[in-house]
This record gives C-alpha cells, sequence and structure tokens, in this order.
C-alpha cells in the first residue's frame, strides 16, 4: 500500500497511516514502513493495533519539508507468502507534532487500557502506572480523573489543579505537557497493547 501528500506546505509533520482493525484481522509476521522510500519502522500489526473496530493512526515517522514537496509513505509485508485480511487503510494523514490530530488518536470517550509514564527528575523520581479508561473516566492514586473536551484535549492530574494537555503524538505515544512552574512538564501515555493490504494509492490528509 502506498501514498502520496502532493505539495506539501514548509514544515514539521508526522506521517501516519488511518487505519482500523477488524474482528478477524489475520497477519502474520512483521509489516515494514517507509517514508519517501526509506525504511523508517518495523510493526507486528495485532500488537501495533489492538483495538477493533475504531479508527487509530498507525505511525510511519517524522519528515521535515523545507520547502514545498511531495511525501510519500507506503507498507509492505515482510512476509509474501501468508495471506492477510482485516486492516481497513483508510488514508495518509500529516500533521505537525504540536498540533495532532486528537480526534482520530483520542476522544474524551476513550476506552483502551493506558500506561501513564513519568521521567524521574532532581525532585521526583520516575512514575509509571497502568490505568483502564472507562468512557474516559479512571481512578488514580484514589482520585477520581476524566478527560475533558478541550481542544487540545487534557486532563486535570489527580487531586490538584495541574491541567496537561496533549501535544504530539510519537511512535504511537500520546505526549502530555503542562505549563504549570511547580510539576514535571511532561507525560506519556503507552498503549498497554502495545483491508487487505494491496498496492493501490490512497487519499492523503494534510492538517
Amino acid at each position: 500500500v502506498g501514498a502520496e501528500a502532493q505539495a506539501v506546505p514548509p514544515g514539521e509533520y508526522v506521517a501516519a497511516f488511518r487505519v482500523k482493525r477488524l474482528k478477524n484481522l489475520c497477519f502474520r509476521g512483521q509489516v515494514v514502513l517507509y517514508l519517501d522510500g526509506v525504511e523508517r519502522r518495523r510493526v507486528v500489526v495485532p500488537d501495533e493495533i489492538r483495538h477493533v473496530g475504531v479508527w487509530d493512526l498507525l505511525v510511519v515517522g517524522s519528515v521535515d519539508v523545507a520547502v514545498a514537496r511531495d511525501v510519500s509513505a507506503s507498507m509492505r509485508a515482510f512476509d509474501q507468502t501468508s495471506s492477510k485480511s482485516g486492516l481497513v487503510i483508510d488514508c495518509l494523514v500529516l500533521y505537525p507534532p504540536s498540533r495532532p490530530p486528537d480526534s482520530l488518536i483520542l476522544t474524551s470517550g476513550d476506552s483502551r487500557p493506558w500506561t501513564i509514564l513519568r521521567a524521574a527528575d532532581r525532585d521526583r523520581p520516575a512514575f509509571r502506572r497502568p490505568v483502564h479508561l472507562r468512557r474516559g473516566r479512571w481512578f488514580m492514586e484514589g482520585h477520581p480523573c476524566r478527560l475533558r473536551r478541550t481542544q487540545p484535549i487534557s486532563f486535570k492530574w489527580p487531586g490538584t489543579d495541574v491541567l496537561y494537555a496533549l501535544v504530539a503524538v510519537v511512535d504511537n505515544q500520546l505526549v502530555w505537557r503542562s505549563d504549570h512552574p511547580d510539576t514535571h512538564a511532561e507525560l506519556r501515555w503507552v498503549p498497554r497493547h502495545v483491508s487487505l493490504l494491496a498496492d493501490c494509492p490512497l487519499p492523503c490528509t494534510i492538517m
């Protein structure tokens, strides 16, 4: 499968395929992802796209566009001998890292399992906490939490008024930042569960 976005304006972008996993997903081996003809990632589709029946983003990689030009992306099954089915591939999406399409990645009604990560610094130890969202709500450290319908989507750290906003998506990890001076500036959410492929062009979306 391949797609090309034409005359992309200068800027930094994340390239991803918008995909949906079906119940009958059947993929063996790795899928190789290319950006402008260069291999960027190798993924196992059932491990990468765990949620069934919803649109998700399969990230290919980042690209810097110095002058307006075409950007292409493609995917190829490493194992060409077995049949593959159950993955709907909609389009190629290009978006700035600072403005991810949260409507494609995360909504206020999300019901998936995530691991929340925070790196250690001089004042705080590293933080790693599994959570399972149910309609955008979860409990952490004894406090109820919820995703807020803001632009971009956000949430408050439990028991505080510190607000974290979704600012980027890097290799299927959601990056959240807060500008509060007395708290850790960045968090990451990592998925806990970390149509047939064919040689055909796909539509493109530049955001």
